[in-house]
């Protein structure tokens, strides 16, 4: 309930004036009386009302101009304006409601109608006012529930542990990046990165530092990839990658980086038959587009999982192409 609703009334009328000087005895209400629009209009620059009861014995002119002035105003948005009207005045009462009145009175005035009739009108206020603010209230909580949903989508999409993109993720990347490159011509390739006897790691250093080097091999292979990569953990301690715009000459050369890069972390793998040190092996297969003829995705996918397979059966440590 608004506390002690603030009414102006507009009118140079004594008889209007008497009239609300009864009302307002009866009632715990703030009431402004103004004999004119340009004090009204003082009024409204200093102090919102609850309501605005206007007596149309006005020029329509001056009427209009202040219906447009509390439209305009977005803290007048939800201000009830009441006319006063002459009796059996058809015309004016439909001018007002066309103006923008939300109700009016038919003179001669009652106190007890004036009263209905301003309670009546400043309850719709309040309604409106709780409306809005709901609605307020619910586009916050919708914009929230965007922004979670946006949220979950991406954590659905990413490997908890390292915090690359996923399989699923991958899936959507390559469905897309394959469709474009088979439609304009343009090569890509797949790389598979699996580390070396990663389960004889696990099980002499124990899964907290399998779990530590998997991250850290992770971050290594993003940086030493370009922007337009797309690196996701395909499961276990494979990584796949996809570079689009990538030939298998181009391809190698970023293979071999990767290589370098992870041995060159010198993390102790007194288990690795390779070297003493944390090794991957590579698999690589490039996509060359041939119109209706072109292979697909999953295609590629599985020449460079068998390269990747070739690589670990031909030593480890290694870059095979298929």
């Amino acid at each position: 309930m608004i506390d002690q609703p603030r009414i102006v009334w507009v009118s140079n009328s004594d008889e209007i004036a008497s009239v609300m000087d009864d009302f307002n005895k009866d009632n715990d209400y703030s009431f402004i009386h103004l004999n004119n629009f340009y004090d009204l209009e003082t009024q409204l620059k200093m102090q919102t009302p609850d309501i605005i009861v206007l007596d149309y014995a006005s020029p329509y002119s001056i009427l209009d101009d202040l219906f447009q002035q509390v439209k305009l105003n977005k803290h007048m948005n939800n201000v009830p304006i009441v006319c006063t009207i002459p009796e059996n005045s058809t015309e004016d009462s439909i001018r007002c409601l066309d103006a923008g009145a939300t109700d009016y009175l038919i003179k001669p005035l009652n106190k007890w109608e004036i009263m209905a009739r301003i309670k009546v009108n400043i309850r719709l206020k309040e309604y409106q006012e709780q409306l809005t603010k709901k609605h307020q209230e619910l586009e916050e909580y919708s914009d929230m529930l965007l922004e979670l949903n946006s949220k979950l989508e991406s954590m659905a999409r990413k490997d908890e542990l390292t915090h690359l993109w996923n399989r699923r993720a991958f899936n959507e990347q390559i469905e897309n990046i394959h469709n474009y490159s088979n439609r304009y011509c343009h090569k890509y390739c797949v790389l598979m990165a699996d580390i070396d006897h990663f389960k004889y790691y696990n099980d002499h250093y124990g899964h907290q530092s399998g779990d530590e080097i998997l991250k850290i091999v992770a971050q290594t292979l993003s940086t030493a990839c370009r922007s337009t990569d797309f690196v996701a953990r395909f499961g276990g301690e494979e990584f796949v990658l996809i570079l689009p715009e990538t030939d298998i000459k181009s391809g190698q050369l970023l293979a071999h980086r990767m290589l370098i890069k992870i041995r060159r972390l010198q993390i102790e793998h007194k288990y690795n038959d390779v070297a003493d040190v944390l090794t991957i092996s590579i698999g690589l297969a490039e996509f060359v587009p041939n119109g209706k003829d072109s292979e697909e995705w999953k295609d590629v996918l599985e020449r460079a999982d068998e390269a990747l397979y070739d690589a670990k059966n031909f030593g480890r440590n290694q870059v095979c192409i298929k």
